[in-house]
């Protein structure tokens, strides 16, 4: 009997223990070096993997960001979280004439990743 809690004490402490330790995403040099490039002032960062893309949390200049990344290490979409007063002006000015006397609690952002499609007709 005392075998079998000791076992069962044993199992239980090593199952716990291997789902508190994080596991690490396997993060491309690609994505890595695409993030680095363009996101120079990022703190805080975290990484997580899909099948088909990574993505990466982290604040930079007090804005939240979320940053997708293909395989082929392209950034794709970019989510951004903020306050009013880093909207942009114009953006701003557009929405206080249209909503007078309306408070703006926070922005989010959102930026895909434009693909052009160009048609070639025959003449």
């Amino acid at each position: 009997m005392k075998n079998l809690i000791l076992s069962a004490a044993t199992l239980l402490t090593i199952t716990f223990s291997a789902a508190a330790s994080p596991v690490e995403p396997v993060i491309s040099e690609k994505a890595q070096a695409t993030f680095t490039a363009i996101f120079k002032s990022a703190v805080d960062v975290t990484w997580s993997e899909t099948a088909n893309s990574v993505e990466t949390y982290f604040t930079a200049n007090d804005v939240k960001t979320r940053a997708t990344f293909d395989t082929k290490g392209n950034l794709i979409q970019t989510v951004r979280y903020y306050k009013e007063d880093a909207l942009s002006p114009v953006v701003l000015a557009g929405v206080k004439s249209s909503f007078p006397g309306k408070e703006i609690h926070g922005v989010t952002e959102v930026s895909n990743k434009m693909v052009l499609i160009t048609n070639r007709f025959k003449r």
